[in-house]
């Protein structure tokens, strides 16, 4: 259905061709919170370190939020990570374009709508189960129809 063969080096565009496909790499997540066990960068552990102490506000606000565990992911989507047979292997290769295709999606979930009041800026807070919606086979059909139409 996709077609996710690289082709990075048959770019004609010459407003693309000079931009770097790299991307930058801050290292491992070496600093860890003592308090709720989140993993940190060096940077992020500098800006949110509190006299010294090893808990931090960017994860639990110096331990006043209590976060969640992770859930643990199902064997079949461990493996696409953690495998070396060829289907990981592409699965790692084409990651990137595999995570833009929800560029294309809505998302979907329960709206507030009484935390706006009118006398503050919009926010935007959704509550449950958070989803997204692809919209393509819509549009494919939309498009037959405007076209039987025609």
């Amino acid at each position: 259905m996709f077609d996710l063969t690289l082709d990075e080096e048959n770019i004609d565009d010459p407003i693309i061709q000079d931009i770097l496909c790299d991307y930058l790499d801050h290292g491992d997540q070496i600093v860890i919170c003592q308090i709720c066990h989140a993993k940190l960068w060096k940077a992020e552990s500098i800006r949110g370190q509190k006299k010294g102490n090893t808990s931090y506000s960017l994860c639990c606000g110096y331990g006043k939020v209590e976060l969640p565990s992770l859930k643990e992911a199902s064997p079949s989507y461990r493996n696409l990570y953690r495998s070396v047979d060829s289907k990981s292997k592409q699965f790692m290769k084409n990651i990137r374009r595999y995570n833009s295709m929800f560029s294309f999606t809505s998302m979907g979930g329960k709206v507030d709508l009484s935390i706006n009041r009118g006398n503050a800026p919009y926010i935007f807070r959704l509550g449950g189960q958070n989803y997204h919606m692809d919209e393509r086979p819509l549009l494919h059909q939309l498009q037959d129809h405007m076209i039987s139409r025609l």
